[in-house]
């Protein structure tokens, strides 16, 4: 029977037909869908202002004062502070260093003062500046702590004032252990050629009196 044979054929094609018709394929690679671009704003950059430090002022300075030259204590080859040797009688007494000049009887030295600061009364060779008429100040005679630069003072013993001074000279009766010696009598002192120390020791052999002098103008033995 031929009509039924036909009818199978029919149906088949109908089937074909809505198998293949309905899906469309395109031809290339498949690549993944892309978002559109975002409507939301993009944020401005934060803008940073750096602070710089506040300056610093410099401490004021403050001026160092000299020392006070009123009461040196340091008798050198030149003299006692601003007292010199060899000064006038008015450039002496414009150092305040010393009292107001007084007349003694001599010829060639016929002035003397005193130390301010020493003894209200001193005796002997303690606290003495002696006056030469032709050479000016030519002698410093000190009282108390005042020193010579290696430490030599009123109260210093013997073996103390040897060590210091080699060169020591005896120019007193006394025996060699005490009297007045002189350092500096054959070629002066250091920074001074025209001065020498006169160290009076007594019997105790302690120091008793200490004088820078000019060994050319002197105003006693």
């Amino acid at each position: 029977m031929r009509t039924p044979l036909l009818a199978v054929a029919a149906a088949t094609a109908v089937l074909l037909s809505a198998c293949t018709g309905g899906v469309e394929h395109v031809s290339g690679a498949a690549a993944p869908a892309v978002q559109p671009p975002s409507s939301a704003a993009t944020p401005a950059p934060v803008e940073t202002t750096t602070t710089a430090p506040a300056a610093t002022t410099a401490p004021a300075r403050t001026k160092t004062k000299p020392p006070s030259n009123s009461n040196p204590q340091v008798l050198g080859s030149l003299g006692l502070g601003a007292l010199k040797l060899g000064q006038t009688r008015a450039q002496a007494t414009a150092t305040g260093l010393i009292t107001d000049w007084f007349e003694v009887p001599s010829d060639q030295c016929p002035y003397r003062a005193h130390l301010k600061n020493g003894p209200a009364e001193p005796d002997g060779m303690i606290s003495q500046v002696f006056w030469n008429k032709d050479g000016g100040v030519s002698a410093i005679a000190v009282y108390g702590t005042i020193h010579t630069p290696d430490g030599i003072r009123i109260g210093s013993r013997r073996s103390d004032v040897l060590l210091a001074y080699n060169e020591w000279s005896n120019i007193s009766d006394l025996s060699s252990r005490t009297g007045i010696g002189i350092v500096g009598g054959s070629q002066g002192l250091e920074g001074n050629k025209g001065a020498e120390y006169r160290i009076d020791i007594s019997r105790t052999e302690k120091v008793q009196s200490l004088t820078l002098q000019s060994k050319k103008y002197g105003c006693y033995e």
